[in-house]
């Protein structure tokens, strides 16, 4: 090995050692790099950026997808799925002579959105119906409401409104943990076949629970 070889070996070997000791600071930066991380695609900040590569590839790749159909609502579902979730635990109903009437569990609407959890509706001794969700946890995306639909699984705002068979119920509290909801008289649930959580502020379904099982 001649000598200026040589020490291109010693060079590159240099470098490659810099790279590695120094790469928690650099790494962020990758999403700068044009294919690399969201930043290059969603417009955001390195920092933010940094998070969002943390989410399941998949999420990632669906963000990806969304954005070159649609930037600016990638970029709002985006930092959404890294703001502070919004808790509510709420003991379950404990109403003398409930029993559980519907169970359903929620699933997202789209790759890009998170929607877990199970609904549960109660019948007390005197009438009245109670929606329980336990361990929700959907995207934090402003003006989200709790709907009903004569639709399984209402994938948009079109489906989940379909033949006019749907019932605005109220504001959900929260986008993480258990809560309890009445459920007005004058609403039949015969009528319904999934419980809907929609964003009227982006105008889009996030998830749905359709009722798989009617006791």
């Amino acid at each position: 090995m001649n000598n200026q070889l040589r020490v291109l070996v010693i060079l590159l070997g240099a470098v490659l050692v810099a790279l590695t000791y120094t790469f928690p600071l650099w790494q962020p930066y990758l999403g700068l790099i044009p294919g690399r991380g969201e930043t290059a695609i969603l417009g955001l900040p390195p920092e933010v950026s940094e998070q969002i590569n943390l989410l399941p590839p998949g999420q990632i790749a669906a963000l990806r997808d969304l954005a070159e159909e649609d930037p600016e609502l990638a970029r709002s579902l985006a930092i959404a799925q890294i703001s502070r979730d919004i808790f509510v635990d709420e003991e379950e109903p404990t109403e003398l002579g409930q029993q559980r009437v519907i169970l359903g569990d929620f699933v997202p609407a789209d790759d890009v959105l998170q929607a877990e959890g199970q609904l549960t509706i109660y019948e007390t001794a005197n009438g009245d119906f109670i929606l329980r969700l336990n361990e929700l946890n959907v995207t934090n995306i402003d003006g989200l409401s709790i709907y009903f639909s004569g639709q399984r699984a209402p994938l948009n705002r079109e489906e989940l409104q379909q033949d006019e068979n749907y019932y605005r119920l109220i504001d959900l509290r929260g986008n993480a943990g258990n809560q309890n909801y009445n459920i007005a008289p004058e609403v039949d649930l015969d009528s319904y076949n999934s419980v809907v959580i929609y964003s009227e502020a982006l105008d889009i379904v996030v998830g749905y629970a359709a009722f798989t099982t009617r006791l």
